[in-house]
Parts: structure tokens; C-alpha cells; sequence
């Protein structure tokens, strides 16, 4: 049962979750080194030739150096660093709306009155992919909304705001809402069915009966155990939360042509410009592998001795 008292081992988790952490990210670079080894002319030659490019672009792509994009001639991580932001911008805008309709969705699935009846529709969600879900939602918004992409004088959300040209932030906001609300939705039905799952499960475990056996009430075995614990196991899917905005990012970026980091990723692989692609891979690995681990030690903090290490 969780305590307030930091669980055990805490020090030798942490400690095994940053080396996975380390692992994965080194398998990012390497992956990514090959992408941009693909630029190299000699890797062409042969497999044995390309394989020498990648592992000579290994230490280079550790430092975020990927070689020059052949599209713009700047270094790859400065050329992909416009898409990059305009991503993050609608990710950010996305996982706040995420959050905000996900949660009660989630509550709302795991209530007792409405767990039966939702059981086959949450059955039926869980088995579409989230690629094809985030595509519909894609595509009706950008049909229902007027705006199907960003106009010629559309900036940066947070530039938009930081300007005093009332016009300007009403064209970005216009040009930003199809593909930050298809990120919300997608980012809803996935938190709504990580919480519902993580309510569920908190609430069935052997330790919420022992208390009920004690004779403590139902609200506070809920507000004691059952909702710190839902919450562990919710931060726990941090990096699956993560890698389904970046799926719906990428179908919105490409249903209402926002120029982001999706939209750059497959031009660059279009025009074979493999650094781009290499520097693209890296980052978003990267920040789903950031959240793998902030949410793993988020589950132990809170009490989750489940875990393995």
C-alpha cells in the first residue's frame, strides 16, 4: 500500500531508469546518424560503405551535429528548428486541451454508473488505431472550420502573442485551432482511457477492499489510496500519452498544412535530405524517452512498488 514514507530503493531505481533512459537515447543517435550517413556519396557504394558513414557519424550526432541540410545549407538541427517550434507549439496547445477533456472523460468511464455501459465503446476505441482516429478528426475539423492552413501572414503562436497586431495573433489562432483541436482530441481519447484503466485498476486492487473490510468509508479510501493511486499509474504512461500527440501532430500537420516538424520529416525524406530527417528522429525520440522517464519516476515517488526496476 502507498505511504508517505519515500519507497524503498528508490536511489537504485532511479539510478536503472536513467541508464534505460541513457540506452535509448543512444539508440535514438545512432538511428539517427544512420539517417544522416545517407547524405554521405561513399555510403551509396555498398552496404559495408554505409555502415562505416554511420558509425563515423555516431559521435558527431551524439553533439547534435547531423551535417548540413542540402535544401537550405544550414546545419540540420538549425534548418529542422523553425518545424521543431511551430510542433511543439501545437503539442503544447493540444496537450492542454488534451488534459482538460480527457480527465473528466476518464473519471466519467471508470464511475460505476456509467463503467458497463461504456465498456464496448471504450472496447471499440481502444482497438482503432490512433493514426486512423486523429486522421478522421483531422479531416472533418479542417472540412468545418474555414481555415485549412496557415495564411502567408500567419507567425508563431507565441509571437502572435507577443505582438500588439491584433490581426496578426486572429490569423494565427484561426490558422492554429484545426490541428491544435485534432492534437486535443487525440490527446483526450488517450488520457480519457489511461485515466479510466488506471481508476479502474486502483480501485479492484486488494488493498482498496482490506480498507473497506476496516470499515473505512468509500470517499476516503477514494481521496487516501485509490486516487494517488490512479494518478502514479497515469503519470506512468507519460511516454504512451506522448507519442500519441505526436501521431495526431503529424496528422494535422499534414490534413491542414501546418509547417511543422511532420510536415518537414517527410519532405525531407521526399528530397533526401537526411540530415534534416536524422536531426527530426532525434529530437522527438528524445522527448518521448524524457517522458518515459518522468512518468516512471513519478509512479515510484508517489508510491508504485510494482515497478520493475
Amino acid at each position: 500500500m502507498m505511504g508517505d514514507a519515500p519507497p524503498q530503493g528508490l536511489g537504485r531505481y532511479a539510478l536503472a531508469r536513467t541508464a534505460l533512459l541513457g540506452a535509448n537515447l543512444a539508440g535514438a543517435a545512432i538511428f539517427a546518424a544512420a539517417l544522416a550517413a545517407l547524405a554521405v556519396p561513399a555510403a551509396q557504394a555498398s552496404l559495408i560503405d554505409f555502415l562505416a558513414a554511420a558509425i563515423e557519424k555516431i559521435p558527431a550526432a551524439v553533439l547534435l551535429d547531423f551535417g548540413t541540410s542540402r535544401i537550405s545549407g544550414l546545419p540540420a538541427m538549425e534548418a529542422a528548428a523553425p518545424a521543431l517550434q511551430a510542433t511543439f507549439e501545437l503539442f503544447a496547445i493540444g496537450a492542454i486541451v488534451g488534459t482538460l477533456l480527457g480527465v473528466p472523460l476518464g473519471l466519467a468511464l471508470a464511475a460505476a454508473p456509467t463503467r458497463r455501459i461504456a465498456a464496448p465503446i471504450v472496447q471499440l476505441a481502444g482497438s482503432v488505431p490512433l493514426f486512423g482516429a486523429a486522421l478522421a478528426a483531422g479531416m472533418a475539423l479542417a472540412y468545418l472550420l474555414p481555415i485549412a492552413g496557415p495564411a502567408a501572414d500567419t507567425m508563431s503562436v507565441r509571437a502572435a502573442f507577443a505582438s500588439a497586431d491584433p490581426s496578426a495573433l486572429a490569423a494565427t489562432l484561426a490558422a492554429v485551432a484545426a490541428p491544435a483541436l485534432t492534437i486535443g482530441l487525440a490527446g483526450a481519447g488517450a488520457v480519457g482511457l489511461a485515466l479510466r484503466n488506471a481508476v479502474e485498476r486502483a480501485g479492484a486492487e486488494p488493498y482498496r477492499r482490506g480498507l473497506r473490510r476496516l470499515g473505512i468509508p468509500k470517499g476516503q479510501i477514494f481521496g487516501l489510496y485509490v486516487a494517488r493511486r490512479a494518478l502514479a499509474l497515469l503519470l506512468r504512461d507519460a511516454g504512451d500519452i506522448v507519442l500519441a500527440l505526436f501521431t495526431a501532430a503529424a496528422v494535422a500537420e499534414w490534413v491542414s498544412g501546418w509547417p511543422g516538424a511532420g510536415a518537414e520529416f517527410v519532405q525531407a525524406v521526399a528530397l533526401k535530405d537526411w540530415p534534416v530527417a536524422g536531426a527530426i528522429v532525434l529530437v522527438f525520440a528524445a522527448v518521448r524517452f524524457a517522458a518515459d522517464f518522468i512518468g516512471a519516476l513519478a509512479f515510484r515517488l508517489l508510491g508504485g512498488e510494482d515497478e520493475p526496476a
